[in-house]
């Protein structure tokens, strides 16, 4: 496994701080492209909705126009000049029509506005065979018109008698100029476009480059759209070279029989996100590269150089160089082990030379003991065998003060003391009620207490009454007549208890401990009052 330096981890964890901060950045951006993209797309498909619906405006106009000419006297009746005078009226007035006239049953142009093209036969156009079987207006398709020889679109309309007896066909054609002047009347976002295309995928209005693509066919990748089921939008390239969300409209979804598409510029609609998008990349790359590079100096001037400092010092010192050292501030974190190294190594120092006097003075000692010894064996041994037994008993009396005097336990304890002693630094002592009697333990009785009771209050603090702010604990001792001493830890008011499904770790340490110490025998209980542990230990363990 590779261990890296203190510098080199400070790096890394700035980089795993600066972490959720990227990833936050792409979510952001994320989020905000895919909203910008529902927004275009349903503007697309509005504006779409919208050219539609004004087409079919216009449409329902003519057929306005269509239906109050078949049921005009003039008309129905075949009055050639009357006929001619209203459809020049007609004419005048409606605005967008070319063309106005009246064919008959056989497909033979009987009355026009103009007054030209009477008698051309038109019987196999297939607007006006569609018209003779419906009563429906019927529109037509991008076609050449016999008599002025323009591009137009016609619609018609049958043409019957009171009797239902079918007369002709009324139809007119529509001016595709003066629908392209409507189309370019609205308003567009840049490079935004809109198609109009007959049933046959003919183009018939289109904006922008109207001279490009009127009279030529939707391209073949694109005309399944033309026939589609239902309205939809898609992310496409243009005829023009343009990449667009394209928002189309099916003849079958358009009550006019013609297919109308919007489009709407992704280069345009996305430039500001891809603007903040990019500047937020930019901005964030430069920020990780900054923090990166800034906590590497740090680390090296503020980590690395210390450290340095004082593993050279440790060196030198330790092959005899006594007197270097760090000669460090205390003013930084590093500086402080520095000034505490240096200090450390006074004292060393310092303790070295009293070390060398101590040795001078314990030789000194160790002579006058030698000394006493040898006394004390002369007085003993002078009243013969016996003497030996008291020697020893008297060497063993020494031996065991030496012992009680460098271990430092020779005293015993109050079990009140220690209890309270014990629990000071886990809160108010309020929370503490505390029922014994004068009981002394000794040292070794002690140590087993002192690290019980204080297992028992993490315990407490981490997961049982003392955890809230209401709990509390009872702590009662009581010494029997049966030479032992009870002791019980009960909490109230804490956390509802459940017994674990394992002992755990400090619950195992509690009874080890008192085990292991005085040979006390241990009882927990999860009571729903809260946890209880009860302990008896041997009177003999304590004074």
């Amino acid at each position: 496994m590779v261990r890296l330096k203190l510098s080199q981890r400070l790096v890394l964890l700035m980089f795993a701080a600066m972490t959720p901060l990227l990833i936050a950045l792409v979510y952001i951006l994320v989020s905000l492209t895919a909203t910008r993209n529902k927004e275009v797309t349903d503007q697309a498909f509005q504006d779409g909705r919208l050219a539609t619906l004004e087409i079919q405006r216009i449409l329902t106009g003519f057929e306005s126009v269509l239906v109050t000419l078949s049921s005009a006297p003039a008309v129905r009746q075949l009055e050639t000049d009357r006929c001619a005078l209203l459809l020049a009226e007609t004419n005048r007035r409606v605005a967008g029509i070319e063309t106005l006239g009246f064919i008959d049953k056989d497909g033979v142009i009987r009355c026009r506005h103009d007054g030209q093209g009477l008698g051309v036969i038109v019987k196999d156009r297939s607007y006006f065979q569609e018209a003779l079987q419906t009563h429906r207006l019927v529109i037509g398709t991008y076609l050449e018109s016999r008599v002025t020889g323009k591009k137009t679109l016609p619609i018609a309309l049958r043409v019957m008698d009171k009797e239902r007896t079918v007369l002709g066909v009324m139809a007119l054609s529509i001016d595709l100029k003066w629908l392209q002047s409507r189309l370019a009347e609205r308003s567009y976002a840049p490079e935004a476009s809109i198609t109009v295309a007959d049933k046959e995928g003919v183009i018939i209005a289109r904006y922008p480059h109207p001279e490009r693509f009127v009279g030529t066919p939707i391209p073949g990748t694109y005309k399944h759209l033309v026939d589609a089921g239902k309205p939809g939008v898609i992310e496409v390239t243009s005829q023009d070279g343009t990449e667009r969300i394209l928002a189309y409209f099916p003849v079958s979804a358009v009550p006019t029989g013609l297919y109308v598409s919007t489009g709407v510029s992704t280069d345009r609609a996305f430039a500001p996100v891809r603007s903040a998008s990019t500047a937020a990349v930019v901005a964030a790359v430069a920020a990780t590269v900054l923090t990166l590079f800034l906590s590497w100096q740090t680390s090296h001037a503020a980590i690395g150089v210390p450290l340095a400092r004082i593993t050279d010092t440790l060196d030198r010192w330790q092959q005899g160089d006594h007197k270097q050292r760090t000669n460090m501030s205390a003013e930084t974190e590093l500086g402080q082990i520095g000034f505490a190294i240096d200090n450390f190594i006074d004292r060393l120092e310092e303790a070295r030379r009293q070390q060398e006097l101590l040795v001078g003075e314990l030789s000194h000692r160790v002579k006058n003991i030698l000394a006493v010894v040898t006394s004390v064996a002369r007085q003993t041994f002078e009243t013969g065998a016996l003497g030996q037994e008291k020697f020893s008993a008297r060497l063993a009396a020494m031996a065991t003060a030496f012992d009680l005097l460098a271990n430092g336990s020779g005293q015993s304890a109050s079990l009140k003391d220690l209890v309270l002693a014990t629990i000071q630094p886990f809160g108010d002592l309020a929370r503490f009620k505390i029922d014994g009697d004068g009981c002394r333990v000794d040292p070794k009785a002690a140590l087993a207490f002192t690290m019980a009771v204080h297992e028992l209050c993490t315990n407490a603090v981490k997961y049982g009454s003392l955890s809230v702010h209401q709990g509390w604990v009872s702590i009662a001792w009581k010494s029997g007549a049966d030479d032992k001493l009870k002791f019980v830890w009960a909490e109230h008011d804490g956390p509802a208890v459940q017994s674990p499904s394992r002992k755990g770790f400090g619950t195992s340490m509690i009874e080890r401990v008192w085990a292991a110490q005085v040979g006390g025998q241990v009882t927990t209980h999860y009571e729903v009052s809260g946890f209880r542990c009860e302990v008896i230990v041997e009177t003999a363990a304590t004074h």
